[in-house]
C-alpha cells in the first residue's frame, strides 16, 4: 500500500495496532516531525542543526507569522 514515490500520500501502513514508538512513513501520526520540524523546515529562513547547545534564544515581536 505504500507510494514510494508519494510517500506522504499514502494509505496507513502500520503492521501494529498501536503505532505509537513506531516511525510512521507516511507522515500520519501528529508527532512533533509532523506538525512542528517538517513545517517549519518548508521555510527558507529555517534551518536544523543537530548536536548544538543553545543558551538563550533570541525572538523578535515584529516577525511576521
Amino acid at each position: 500500500m505504500l507510494d514510494e514515490k508519494t510517500p506522504g500520500t499514502s494509505r496507513c501502513i502500520t503492521l501494529h495496532h498501536d503505532a505509537t514508538g513506531f516511525p510512521c512513513l507516511v507522515a500520519a501520526k501528529a508527532d512533533a516531525q509532523v506538525v512542528c520540524v517538517d513545517p517549519a523546515l518548508a521555510h527558507p529562513n529555517v534551518r536544523l542543526v543537530t548536536n548544538a547547545y543553545v543558551a538563550r534564544l533570541e525572538t523578535n515581536a515584529s516577525v511576521a507569522r
